[in-house]
């Protein structure tokens, strides 16, 4: 295990946040890095810096033997391609300079949507996208490009990296899901919750605190580098059985017919967004690992039933 420096960047964030006290349990130094001046609900050294802007970046991570990219973004493609490319390039760069190594925060979009739609089962061994299919797929390519900046990094020997990914995450304080805000908020109120996705195929959805976990890890385990991992997650479940699995009993989830997601997006640019990624919802999407064979430190994943009705409560509290 390495004893070092662990910069997280992007710890403003839920995972960014969780990773920094997972780091600081386990006993490591650890710096946050965000735009903003400081990280409520943690009191470790903090330096304020925008990632894209590569010499604020270099200046935060000095003296760094770990960098989590764990950066994130407003949810358009416009915003991703803008910033994501160089974000994870200054990422490198700071890696490459302080002979770190980087560990980035990722989501399942990268592979082949195709393939996904094929297997069913999303391995470590699907490729990835290889073009954007005319558009219809520009975050899956992005994804995969961002990876490859990674891996290129890694071949070339500019740095050690490692890649962690997370399917659709939830639990306390993650508001932009399809586990967030537009879902327990409403289930905390007592009404039905919402989605925008089918309800009724199985998906396998991760908990933030065993994102962060999986994250830390990686991170502090040289067996780790070089690969890409998914983070292990209860058995899959479908939308429509997540209230009662939260502990609501009379709890619905609704669905937002076709149609009138077509009409909304005209004025709601998220939906139009989250409509390019629907084929991980139209079919079941199950997530598979084995990151907990090779990591047994990691121990289980959290369950649906305690990291729903965790995350309800929360919703519950701060009435978000």
């Amino acid at each position: 295990m390495i004893m070092s420096l662990h910069v997280v960047v992007g710890a403003s964030g839920p995972s960014g946040v969780k990773l920094a006290k997972h780091l600081q349990g386990a006993g490591q130094s650890v710096r946050t890095v965000s735009r903003s001046q400081s990280v409520p609900g943690l009191d470790l050294p903090h330096i304020s810096a925008d990632a894209t802007v590569e010499s604020e970046l270099l200046k935060a991570c000095e003296g760094a033997s770990v960098i989590y990219h764990c950066v994130g973004l407003k949810y358009s493609f416009e915003s991703w391609s803008e910033g994501f490319p160089k974000t994870i390039s200054n990422s490198i760069t700071a890696a490459e300079r302080n002979g770190a190594t980087l560990v980035l925060a990722d989501n399942l979009y990268c592979y082949d949507p195709e393939k996904v739609i094929e297997a069913k089962t999303v391995t470590t061994e699907l490729p990835y996208a290889a073009s954007d299919f005319n558009g219809k797929y520009k975050k899956s390519f992005l994804r995969a490009q961002l990876c490859h900046m990674l891996e290129d990094a890694e071949k070339s020997g500019r740095c050690r990296t490692a890649i962690v990914r997370a399917s659709d995450f939830y639990g306390p304080g993650v508001l932009n899901s399809h586990l967030g805000s537009s879902f327990f908020s409403k289930l905390a109120k007592g009404k039905s919750a919402s989605v925008v996705v089918r309800k009724d195929t199985l998906h396998s959805v991760t908990h933030v605190d065993d994102f962060a976990k999986a994250l830390a890890i990686a991170g502090m385990n040289e067996e780790a580098w070089g690969k890409a991992w998914h983070v292990p997650n209860a058995p899959p479940a479908k939308f429509e059985d997540f209230p009662k699995l939260a502990g609501v009993e009379n709890g619905g989830t609704s669905e937002m017919p076709g149609f009138l997601k077509s009409v909304v997006s005209l004025f709601m640019p998220v939906l139009r967004e989250v409509k390019e990624m629907s084929y991980m919802f139209d079919t079941d999407f199950v997530v598979e690992s084995n990151f907990a064979e090779a990591f047994p430190e990691f121990g289980h994943p959290v369950s649906l039933e305690t990291g729903l009705k965790d995350t309800l409560q929360w919703f519950k509290d701060t009435q978000v």
